[in-house]
C-alpha cells in the first residue's frame, strides 16, 4: 500500500475547502474520501480523511488553463435489456502516482437482484496499481443518473 502523502493545491492546509461536499465514501479500511466544488468560485477537491484529520488533499482553480483534474465517463440506460451501465471517474496525478476516483454500475441480469455500484479510490504508480481502497459505504451526494463531466473537463463517451 502506497505511503499517504500530504499535498496542497490552493490555500491552507486543513483550511475549509471553499463549497460543498457534493460525493463522499468511507473506504473499507475506515478513510473518508471527499470530493468538493464551489460552483461561484469554481475550486474542485478532493480530500481523503483518517479520523477525522486531512491525509491528501487536491484543490483546484478551474478558472485557469492549469487543469489537475479530468473526467472519464459513460452511461447508457435501457435496463438489463440494453445493458445499462455507467461509470464515472475523477482522475489526477500527484507526486508520481496516478489516482482514480471511481464509481461503476452496471444493470442486474434478467432475475437478478439489483447490483451494487463499485466506487473506491485506486493508486497506481507506472501503470501498475499499488493500492485500491474500496468503498464501503457513500456518505453523502450520488453520482447515479450526472457526470463530473459537467464540472471537469475529460472525455464523456
Amino acid at each position: 500500500m502506497v505511503g499517504w502523502v500530504m499535498a496542497i493545491g490552493l490555500g491552507v492546509f486543513g483550511a475549509e475547502v471553499p463549497g460543498q461536499v457534493v460525493y463522499s465514501f468511507e473506504t473499507t479500511n475506515r478513510k473518508t474520501v471527499e470530493l468538493s466544488y464551489d460552483e461561484e468560485q469554481r475550486v474542485f477537491a478532493y480530500r481523503i480523511l483518517s479520523k477525522g484529520k486531512v491525509e491528501l488533499e487536491v484543490v483546484d482553480d478551474l478558472k485557469d488553463d492549469d487543469t489537475v483534474f479530468t473526467v472519464d465517463c459513460y452511461s447508457r440506460g435501457g435496463g438489463f435489456q440494453n445493458g445499462a451501465m455507467e461509470w464515472n471517474d475523477v482522475m489526477f496525478d500527484r507526486d508520481g502516482y496516478e489516482y482514480d476516483v471511481y464509481y461503476s454500475w452496471a444493470a442486474p441480469e434478467e432475475g437478478a437482484k439489483e447490483t451494487r455500484a463499485m466506487y473506491g479510490v485506486r493508486v497506481s504508480k507506472d501503470g501498475s496499481v499499488v493500492a485500491d481502497l474500496k468503498g464501503k459505504r457513500i456518505l453523502q451526494g450520488s453520482i447515479s443518473g450526472w457526470s463530473f463531466s459537467d464540472i471537469l473537463p475529460g472525455q464523456e463517451r
